[in-house]
């Protein structure tokens, strides 16, 4: 604290020695402390603005609607958590295609989801796989998974 003061009494200094600099040292010394703060504000903001989009970037969200699945089809990057929540009245049961066997991506098979409910799964194989509802088959949906 006291070198601060100490810096403020030598600017009062300079400002009664020299009036006619002291507008223009102040002034750009006041610009340089603006741009620096703003730096500083713009690279947390960026630090966590990537974090956020880190963190969403491996989870992607399916609702189950009595329409269908939102959205229908995905494009998610290898090792990203898929969430289906079921927002229907109805139950619903997720299984890869084929219908009845769902053999395209083992693994991909839920409980019977009542309301709210959800399901995860991880994609690790990459490729694009098509899933349906084993409740309703004729919904589908599918997943495009990159490495």
């Amino acid at each position: 604290m006291q070198v601060i003061k100490n810096q403020i009494n030598r600017l009062r200094a300079f400002a009664a020695a020299k009036p006619k600099l002291a507008l223009p040292v102040f002034a750009a010394t006041g610009l340089i402390i603006l741009l620096l703060v703003s730096f500083i504000v713009a690279q947390v903001i960026k630090d966590e603005q990537s974090e956020i989009t880190s963190s969403a970037a491996n989870v992607a969200q399916i609702q189950i609607t009595k329409n269908g699945f939102v959205p229908a089809s995905i494009v998610v990057d290898k090792g990203t958590k898929i969430i289906w929540t079921n927002e229907d009245e109805a139950t619903h049961q997720l299984q890869a295609n084929p219908h009845p066997t769902g053999e395209s991506l083992p693994g991909l098979k839920s409980e019977i989801l009542n309301n709210q409910q959800t399901y995860e799964y991880t994609a690790n194989s990459p490729g694009t796989y098509g899933y349906h509802d084993h409740v309703s088959p004729t919904t589908n949906g599918t997943i495009e998974v990159r490495e």
